[in-house]
């Protein structure tokens, strides 16, 4: 009886730590909050939902402790529960990502003060937004795909303080290779980075403009990255328009980005740009 009452006791304390961690994951999740408090929201979201899981788990093995019988085994509750199934399905979901962590080198390619472009030689499906992360337990940021020469490229602008980092390192190395290059001669050396990588590339949202044998594309500054997937791996078919405001488009950011652009709308295939 004091085993039960204790089980009780502590189902009740668990339940009520469930409450609140998942109200602080509603509340951090709402979006002024989540714009104002970024990180906090990735890191709680995070930790407090894998914590959330491991307490459903032992939520469910106690009230499986408390019901079992010398008849009835707790091997025997859980297997005839559609809750261990669901938490065993939950559980496998949220490490299978983790299995498929891969650590890439990626070669960076200064486009402007406020973007870089990332190249790497894995291939990948096309219309792929991939997410990559300097600190995996951290953060994830996602970036859209497209192929270029050097391989399947993504372009980082500035848009917070783990991009501007990034932006940041590149250019700097980017200035010890050219000083390096200035004083040897010698041909001046690539700018390696290194991103980790989970899970497998997910299809962007731009590759549903496949289903469409017109399309027209709005995008504004460094959001030129997704929508050169589409442009550069459209069906031979298709009829393209892209409307890309921007400042010199066949400057910012770079001639890398603005001439794929300028020559894909030379091409055949109906493309038609006009950059603002």
């Amino acid at each position: 009886m004091f085993i039960r009452e204790a089980s009780s006791f502590a189902v009740t304390v668990i339940a009520w730590s469930l409450l609140l961690l998942l109200l602080v994951i509603l509340l951090l999740s709402l979006p002024t909050m989540r714009a104002k408090f970024h990180n906090t929201f990735e890191v709680t979201h995070r930790f407090l939902g894998w914590t959330s899981v491991a307490l459903f788990w032992t939520q469910l093995l106690l009230l499986a402790h408390s019901a079992s019988t010398p008849h009835q085994s707790i091997t025997n509750i859980l297997l005839h529960d559609i809750t261990f199934w669901n938490l065993t399905l939950l559980t496998f979901l949220l490490i299978y990502p983790w299995l498929r962590l891969r650590r890439w080198t990626f070669t960076a390619h200064v486009l402007s003060p406020h973007a870089i472009r990332l190249s790497f030689p894995h291939a990948i499906h096309r219309f792929s937004c991939l997410s990559i992360s300097t600190s995996p337990l951290h953060e994830w940021h996602p970036f859209a795909t497209f192929p270029s020469a050097a391989g399947p490229s993504m372009v980082i602008s500035n848009a917070g303080d783990w991009t501007r980092g990034i932006i940041g390192a590149a250019q700097h190395h980017a200035a010890l290779a050219r000083a390096a290059s200035a004083q040897t001669g010698r041909k001046e050396e690539a700018v390696k980075m290194h991103f980790y990588i989970k899970s497998h590339p997910k299809a962007g949202v731009l590759s549903l403009s496949l289903l469409f044998p017109r399309v027209l594309i709005l995008t504004t500054g460094s959001g030129i990255g997704p929508a050169l997937s589409s442009l550069l791996e459209r069906p031979v078919a298709q009829h393209a328009r892209l409307i890309w405001s921007t400042r010199s488009p066949l400057k910012t950011p770079s001639g890398l980005v603005g001439g794929r652009v300028e020559g894909e709308s030379e091409g055949e295939g109906g493309c038609g740009v006009c950059a603002e």
